[in-house]
């Protein structure tokens, strides 16, 4: 395994790989500072190096792929996000990424680039690295649910360009985040134990803030009905609910949804050619 990882190192094809992914970040990182857009600059990086995996044997579609061309997809598929990103600019599906949600993706990547030398670092690094890729397994499949209905439309717009084949990126890295897992676990139970973790923790945590927003939605509710009720104009409404709710960071995400952050009835409103969701002058922020 060590003398593969060696090979990688040496590999002109996967260290133009890590290249081209630095060249594209920094591209995209370029033109969002300075408020422009040509999202075929990134694009045309992915596609090079998709047309150079295909020549060189790296991305053959088989039955039970093996760890290097999983590596060499990860490359690819890593490329494939950035222009995702940078083409939702001008194309807008949903609206611009949290801060945490940006640090989940660029956690994701770098824990992807660093999966071919996994052996070379301790367990507990290793652990973190396994746990970084659940967690981004788990963003991976609600980018894949997000973007489920415009798959017809990624299917029927394939031969322009095959840009529209980028509503499929985050399926494939779920897909190939899962076919690593597999291949790994046999001889490291531990990588299972941590990457499912990763999921199970985040599931909970989920599944904890839908029911705090249930709660703290009807408790906003009884107390709107409740003014309106007494017909006590003393106080507006929503002077009685902020004495009633603490102030914690799932509150604030629940006050401010609709102005800040987009609500799941907007995401089937950003369709192509959309600009993002406002509020006045404010940008709605995409917050899974």
């Amino acid at each position: 395994m060590k003398n593969k990882q060696r090979n990688l190192l040496k590999d002109p094809t996967y260290l133009g790989g890590i290249a081209l992914i630095a060249l594209s970040f920094l591209t995209y990182l370029i033109q969002d500072h300075l408020g422009q857009s040509n999202p075929f600059i990134c694009y045309g990086m992915s596609v090079l190096y998709f047309v150079v995996l295909l020549i060189s044997g790296f991305l053959r579609f088989k039955s039970k792929p093996d760890l290097p061309r999983i590596y060499y997809a990860f490359l690819f598929l890593i490329l494939g996000m950035i222009s995702c990103f940078s083409m939702n600019k001008e194309i807008n599906i949903f609206n611009d990424s949290t801060d945490w949600l940006n640090g989940v993706l660029i956690a994701l990547s770098i824990s992807m680039m660093l999966a071919p030398f996994y052996e070379w670092f301790p367990k507990w690094l290793e652990m973190i690295l396994t746990f970084i890729l659940g967690l981004g397994f788990i963003v991976c499949v609600y980018f894949a649910c997000y973007l489920f209905p415009y798959y017809v439309i990624g299917l029927a717009g394939f031969f322009i360009l095959g840009i529209s084949l980028h509503v499929f990126i985050p399926i494939l890295m779920a897909i190939s985040i899962g076919v690593y897992i597999n291949k790994t676990y046999p001889t490291k139970k531990f990588i299972l134990i941590s990457f499912f973790s990763s999921i199970s923790l985040t599931l909970i945590f989920c599944l904890y803030f839908i029911f705090q927003w249930n709660s703290v939605t009807k408790e906003i509710a009884f107390e709107y009905n409740k003014t309106i009720i007494s017909n006590d104009n003393i106080y507006p409404a929503w002077f009685r609910v902020s004495q009633k709710l603490k102030n914690n960071w799932i509150n604030e995400r629940i006050l401010k949804s609709d102005l800040y952050y987009a609500l799941p009835r907007d995401f089937g409103n950003n369709s192509f050619w959309n600009i993002p969701a406002r509020t006045g002058d404010i940008v709605k922020k995409h917050d899974p």
